[in-house]
């Protein structure tokens, strides 16, 4: 009964710690928010390539030009 009684006052601790849940700057992020612009929908490959064929593809290309890169450090130096 002891134990029922601590749990019920702590959940009103909780309550009261926790608050209404919004702040009273939430309309200014949300004025600042609404005029901020979007990145186009070109930007993800996802929107026009399947995600499992996109991704993939990242990969190659970051390490095709790892090796361009050493390629040309390497030839550059001789």
């Amino acid at each position: 009964m002891n134990m029922d009684r601590g749990l019920v006052q702590l959940a009103e601790i909780m309550d009261d710690l926790a608050g209404s849940g919004r702040t009273d700057y939430l309309p200014a992020i949300l004025e600042r928010t609404s005029a901020a612009r979007q990145r186009p929908s070109w930007r993800f490959p996802g929107r026009w390539l399947p995600v499992p064929v996109a991704v993939p593809h990242r990969s190659v290309v970051v390490a095709l030009v790892a090796i361009l890169l050493i390629a040309a450090l390497v030839f550059g130096a001789l």
